[in-house]
């Protein structure tokens, strides 16, 4: 199995308008799901996740210091959540 991240057809049309407008874009919840029980092929057209467990605010979001085309999101699950397994991951804007 691999593991790869998509940007979706929504994220890349408000990424692009941000820079178009010279807003900066702001990154504010993460959210974990476990695919409907099955390991899936993310699609660009998707706007929400397959089956989504949990939702939480982002914990810290920097630029990689060895790669600034890159950022570290670290998202933190409380250990009293669970019972499932993590098979997608998406991180929403603060528009959601």
């Amino acid at each position: 199995m691999s593991y790869y991240a998509i940007v979706t057809n929504l994220g890349a049309a408000k990424f692009a308008s941000l820079v178009a407008t010279g807003q900066q874009l702001v990154l504010q919840d993460f959210a974990v799901g476990d695919g409907n029980g099955v390991a899936y092929d993310p699609d660009a057209t998707q706007t929400a996740l397959s089956r989504e467990t949990y939702r939480g605010v982002l914990n810290s979001l920097v630029t990689d210091p060895q790669n600034e085309q890159q950022v570290i999101i670290e998202c933190l699950i409380p250990e009293n959540s669970g019972g499932w397994h993590i098979r997608e991951l998406g991180i929403f804007d603060e528009d959601g």
